[in-house]
């Protein structure tokens, strides 16, 4: 360090060298997996629905919520009149006051009815 009044003060930094070389850590980036298509989520839990509905959504697909199985059936009904069928369902199988998923499905259309004919996906939570 060299320090003269008015003038101004130097600092000297003395590093080592290294004799290897450095390893910098490349950051690995995780591929997120887009998806299309439309799914029909069933919950009787606003959280529930709105972090599903989010999440899909992020994800890339079309999403319609049902809070009970009355609701749900009339979406799916409605979907298929309209010529945009729901690839996949997400139903919980227990509704407070109302049709869970497993009496829901039991009530889906059959015989050539289902939407996208039998390859309708259903996940039960």
């Amino acid at each position: 360090m060299v320090s003269e009044a008015g003038v101004g003060t130097t600092f000297f930094i003395y590093l080592s060298a290294i004799k290897d070389k450095m390893f910098i850590e490349e950051k690995k980036t995780t591929a997120i997996f887009k998806g299309t298509g439309r799914i029909l989520v069933m919950d009787d839990d606003d959280t529930v629905l709105t972090t599903m509905r989010k999440t899909l959504r992020q994800l890339g697909y079309d999403v319609e919520i049902a809070r009970d199985g009355e609701e749900a059936l009339e979406l799916y009904k409605k979907a298929k009149v309209f010529r945009k069928p729901f690839h996949a369902v997400m139903l919980d199988l227990t509704i407070r006051n109302g049709m869970g998923g497993r009496e829901t499905i039991e009530k889906t259309p059959r015989n050539g009815q289902r939407c996208q004919g039998d390859s309708l996906q259903r996940l039960f939570f």
